[in-house]
């Protein structure tokens, strides 16, 4: 869903900011902009690495939670419930981006990336022409071009919040089936 949002919201976005920001103060929007998701994910973006974590029971180091996380680590204290000990990190849980490329080197993973990079780069393809198309076939500005962005926006949001309530419920189904405890917040 994420990875659409932006080239969908983004036109019309910068279309609202150039009909309200007369002069061409630009980068100031975007400055603000970008400090505004920061902050945002600064708040409320939970640790999800499992070398730090665990399986999400252990909270990991004060300068490596989010505000709300800490916050609420700092009210249970006061509440005297104890939490587990904070995680130990050492220097072997250092990122590593060239372990991808073994996920790409998997068959099953490789058919998976290919498909959704066909998918992703078609609608991409859609996504930019779109404004040259429809400004040179149908005389549009640049107003109705980024309306159009916006639906696609939210035909991928929708779309993506229906296919997980789909694929949760099939979980559930199939987990029944087998006769599995079914417990919310585990793998």
């Amino acid at each position: 869903m994420d990875a659409i949002v932006g080239p969908a919201f983004g036109p019309f976005i910068w279309i609202f900011s150039i009909n309200s920001l007369v002069g061409g103060p630009y980068f100031g929007f975007l400055t603000i902009f970008s400090g505004a998701v920061f902050l945002a994910i600064f708040i409320s973006l939970p640790e999800t690495r499992r070398k730090i974590i665990g399986n999400g029971s252990v909270p990991p180091h004060s300068w490596n939670m989010s505000l709300l996380s800490y916050l609420q680590l700092r009210r249970q204290r006061k509440a005297g419930i104890e939490a587990q000990q904070t995680s130990k990190i050492g220097f072997k849980a250092r990122p590593n981006p060239l372990k991808s490329i073994y996920l790409v080197l998997q068959k099953e993973c490789s058919f998976v990336i290919f498909y959704a990079g066909t998918l992703f780069g078609g609608s991409y393809v859609v996504l930019s022409s779109m404004p040259s198309e429809f400004g040179h076939e149908y005389s549009f500005n640049a107003l109705p071009i980024g309306l159009c962005n916006i639906l696609t926006g939210l035909a991928s949001m929708l779309s993506s919040l229906i296919n997980g309530k789909f694929l949760n419920r099939n979980f559930r189904r199939h987990e029944e089936l087998r006769g599995m405890e079914i417990v919310d917040k585990r793998q």
